[in-house]
């Protein structure tokens, strides 16, 4: 946007704050089909990995960690009269705080679907066995 780069450097910060966001919404997207195939696989098949289960929660906890603190900075960003930000650039890092909002929220969501999918597979891996010693 070379228009924005007139403004100066608050025009090179939200650049990086965009990108930065703009992958985490693409990480957002691959745990979400990892999710998926989990489920999948969980309710179609009597039973998942549990280790594949843990480790995908590891993954969003470490997600988490990296996507919710910055939640604040860009907040402050999209503030006015904030000293070297443009007045011009708080839209542009209005909208790279409300994707950010919108990519912790998933997050969040994925934590809990995590740990509902690791009980149900207990559960499935349960009915496996009382099966079995039927």
């Amino acid at each position: 946007m070379p228009d924005l780069l007139r403004h100066g450097p608050s025009a090179v910060l939200y650049g990086i704050c965009d990108a930065v966001v703009d992958d985490y919404e693409r990480i957002v997207e691959k745990v979400q089909e990892d999710l998926e195939k989990l489920e999948t696989k969980v309710f179609a098949s009597g039973g998942a990995d549990s280790a594949r289960i843990y480790a995908l929660e590891r993954h969003v906890l470490e997600f988490r960690h990296a996507v919710v603190p910055l939640g604040h900075p860009m907040r402050a960003l999209t503030g006015s009269g904030l000293q070297g930000i443009d007045s011009v650039t708080e839209p542009y890092f209005r909208d790279v705080a409300d994707h950010l909002a919108r990519v912790a929220e998933k997050v969040e969501t994925f934590d809990a679907l995590l740990t509902d999918l690791f009980t149900a597979n207990l559960a499935q891996i349960s009915i496996q066995q009382n099966e079995v010693t039927r």
